[in-house]
């Protein structure tokens, strides 16, 4: 998957202040750190590789303003880091995942211990977070990248669904 990020981007988000011990994390982040993991397996995930994986994880298109804010406190936090090929995680991550993905079977599970790596409060229901802060995550990117994880799912769909010949 491949949605190109084109704008120049500042290297810090005033909504990212602090180092790790000062990031409140939403919930939210989790989900991010989660889908950054699976996409950046192998290579710096692309932002329509995380909103597939995100989907893959939540069955759930992750909102922008989510991407946003995630990347934002996870990045000044030192677990994602942003490269010109995209996004990937920190050796740290990379650890701590070793252990949790041999320990947990499903992708809740892991959710749920990538949600305590971080120390973010169990999930409650609450509004969507809410950002017009487009430093990493421009609507117009976010826009291309949820159209290439659409066009890959359509097709994935005609495959699926392509009748059988008898």
């Amino acid at each position: 998957m491949d949605a190109k990020n084109t704008h120049k981007k500042p290297q810090a988000s005033p909504l990212a202040k602090g180092d790790v011990n000062e990031t409140k994390f939403l919930h939210s982040d989790s989900w991010v750190l989660l889908a950054v993991i699976l996409a950046s397996k192998t290579h710096a995930a692309k932002l329509a590789d995380i909103i597939a994986a995100a989907d893959y994880a939540n069955h759930a298109i992750i909102a922008r303003a989510e991407l946003e804010i995630g990347f934002a406190h996870l990045i000044a936090a030192g677990y994602v880091a942003e490269t010109p090929d995209g996004y990937s995680v920190s050796e740290g991550v990379k650890k701590f995942w070793q252990t949790a993905s041999s320990k947990h079977r499903t992708v809740l599970k892991l959710w749920d211990a990538v949600a305590a790596f971080i120390g973010v409060p169990a999930w409650a229901p609450r509004s969507l977070p809410e950002t017009a802060e487009e430093h990493f995550v421009t609507v117009s990117d976010y826009a291309a990248a949820i159209e290439v994880y659409q066009q890959i799912i359509r097709q994935a769909m005609d495959r699926v669904l392509k009748p059988k010949k008898k």
